[in-house]
């Protein structure tokens, strides 16, 4: 069975993640993972892949549909545990670092260099989130 574009997509996003290494580790979470929070004050980080509609470029069949997305890294940081803006800002920071503008993922491309956000707070959580828009290549 050949994998869906859906599939070898996600297989090449999740690559370049599993390469990520962070400080203090960061347990994972992938898309419609469950998500059980680690023991204690450990923060975490949850994924998301949130796929744009596909354009298609020209008019006849044999032309090129470019897929695009946008890859959510969300650290979760308990209340609990001590953290100051900065060091939120800095792990956000090494995250967004690890996907530059134009790095290549196998099939596909990051298209600017990725964005960390405003850290807000949410539930029992801080939470910062980095934003890597991803595009066929």
């Amino acid at each position: 069975m050949t994998a869906t574009t859906a599939v070898q997509d996600w297989l090449s996003l999740k690559a370049r993640i599993d390469t990520l290494v962070t400080d203090p580790v960061l347990p994972r979470f992938e898309p419609n993972a469950a998500v059980t929070p680690p023991a204690g004050l450990a923060p975490f980080l949850l994924i998301s892949d949130v796929r744009n509609d596909n354009d298609r470029n020209g008019w006849v069949s044999s032309d090129l549909n470019e897929r695009s997305g946008t890859l959510i890294l969300a650290v979760q940081w308990p209340l609990a545990a001590p953290v100051s803006h900065v060091q939120l800002m800095q792990i956000g920071g090494t995250i967004a670092d690890h996907f530059p503008a134009d790095l290549c993922m196998g099939r596909l491309r990051v298209t600017r260099n990725a964005d960390v956000l405003q850290p807000y707070v949410e539930g029992a959580y801080r939470v910062v989130v980095v934003r890597v828009l991803w595009s066929s290549v």
